[in-house]
């Protein structure tokens, strides 16, 4: 029996193993544009995001955050 998504003509473990991660890579873009598309959708992304980041074990430079306030710094005062 194959795993919910994957064709049941594929036989090699590694041919299932490349359609399931396929099924599921497309399965998280849906997840992502469905809230998206809500309202304040947007924001709670990016707090994913953030939250996501903060929990990485390494420092990968300057935090989310601090590069969004110097974006909203950067923008000129007809964009606020």
């Amino acid at each position: 029996m194959s795993p919910p998504g994957v064709s049941p003509a594929v036989k090699s473990l590694g041919d299932r193993q490349r359609q399931l991660q396929r099924v599921l890579a497309n399965k998280e873009k849906c997840r992502v544009l469905q809230q998206l598309t809500q309202i304040g959708g947007v924001q709670r992304y990016k707090d994913e995001l953030r939250q996501a980041l903060d929990g990485m074990p390494f420092n990968m430079g300057p935090s989310l955050a601090k590069v969004s306030a110097r974006w909203s710094d950067h923008r000129s005062p007809a964009g606020r």
